[in-house]
């Protein structure tokens, strides 16, 4: 980035001087040995649309008891809705009415449990409700976690194995916190029990990844994302394309490591700072980060935001009005829409595309099934939204 534009970040933020920030392009390089040529697309087996109109967002579906549960905001409050794969809603009530702190102390997505209850899991610890709203069962925190905001979708969070589910480390503050001076010693992820409260910390940032080479990062460039297949937990740490291998029982040994080789993937490497902010609006916006990772038929399904290049990061990096930085958003949106790359076991890259009419961050894997959320139309408000049951099609 050029010498003004870093003058004009110290200045409009405060940061001290020295500051660098560097956004690396981490083109397409070529390897070693062989590569794959096969290419990958999803295609759409099965769809429900679910008749609804307004503000929402999809925490999770069951194939098998062929529910949706999503949370809408009506007026001046958020209401859980409980659909059938018929499209129609079968129930509603108001989040403030069962939840403590409403839908704000949510720590993870709402999911279904069975074929008429669902659970919820936020600030006083594990709830299960029955789809009237009627309170089963409430295990509180062994030890109480931070909010982490109300917008937890289906594709992220929580993954059950066994009793137990698997989940980020809120309990410390280790994800929430703003400053640059990363503690590269807290532990990343969480085993909870829904029947004790009791929690377990443990991962943290191996010897090889980019956060343990010094620097400040700006809020939540590091939050994992991350799979359980078999007895693996598989994990990407935030910006760093790169999925870290653990095993599932103690001591979480560090089993092997995959790198993630992504097409024309640009994210920021660090700052050259000891005690300034990073929690300012362009990094996170411009900054390539990995968004989701699911297993699906062997083969590793990966959300990615690509990142800016160099001349886009530098034009959103001026001095502009409210307004003219929400249009320039819009347009960058556009421009650099989410990416899915498919990655087979060995880490080759089988295919890389922009997957039409679907969110990739919403992917979720139930019942042997993946799922995705239609993407949103921004300039049409429709009075529905849909699902969609997907396959992987691979191509010579």
């Amino acid at each position: 980035m050029k010498p003004q534009l870093i003058f004009q970040f110290m200045t409009r933020y405060k940061l001290v001087f020295g500051l660098t920030i560097v956004i690396a392009a981490c083109g397409k390089v070529e390897k070693e040995g062989d590569r794959t040529t096969h290419s990958a697309s999803f295609e759409k087996l099965d769809s429900v649309k679910v008749t609804f109109s307004g503000e929402f967002t999809v925490h999770d579906l069951d194939p098998l008891s062929k529910t949706v549960l999503f949370m809408a905001q009506e007026e001046q409050q958020s209401e859980i809705v409980w659909a059938g794969f018929d499209g129609q809603v079968r129930t509603s009530f108001p989040s403030k009415g069962i939840l403590p702190d409403g839908y704000a102390g949510l720590l993870a997505p709402l999911k279904i449990e069975g074929e008429d209850s669902f659970s919820a899991y936020g600030s006083n610890g594990f709830m299960t409700f029955d789809f009237s709203g009627k309170l089963q069962s409430s295990v509180s925190h062994s030890k109480p976690g931070l909010l982490d905001g109300p917008k937890w979708t289906m594709g992220e969070g929580m993954e059950k194995l066994g009793n137990r589910y698997l989940h980020i480390n809120q309990g410390f503050g280790n994800i929430d916190q703003r400053n640059t001076d990363l503690n590269r010693e807290m532990r990343l992820l969480v085993w909870l029990d829904p029947e004790t409260g009791e929690s377990e910390p443990f991962v943290q940032f191996p010897k090889s990844s980019i956060f343990r080479g010094g620097g400040s990062f700006f809020k939540d460039s590091w939050k994992p994302v991350f799979t359980v297949v078999d007895d693996h937990i598989y994990v990407v740490f935030g910006i760093e394309p790169f999925i870290y291998v653990y095993e599932t029982s103690p001591p979480y040994s560090l089993v092997s490591g995959i790198p993630i080789d992504l097409p024309e993937y640009r994210h920021f490497q660090a700052a050259d700072s000891e005690s300034s902010r990073l929690d300012y609006f362009e990094l996170p916006s411009i900054s390539g980060k990995i968004l989701n990772i699911k297993s699906f038929e062997g083969h590793f399904m990966i959300a990615y935001f690509p990142g800016f290049d160099l001349r886009d990061s530098e034009e959103y990096a001026d001095d502009k009005s409210s307004r003219e930085l929400i249009s320039l958003s819009r347009e960058m949106r556009r421009n650099y829409p989410t990416r899915m790359a498919v990655i087979d076991s060995l880490g080759n890259l089988v295919g890389d595309f922009i997957p039409k009419d679907l969110d990739p961050k919403s992917m979720r894997v139930r019942n042997g099934e993946l799922w995705m959320q239609e993407k949103a139309n921004e300039e049409v408000e429709e009075d529905y939204f849909r699902l969609f049951r997907v396959g992987l099609r691979l191509s010579d």
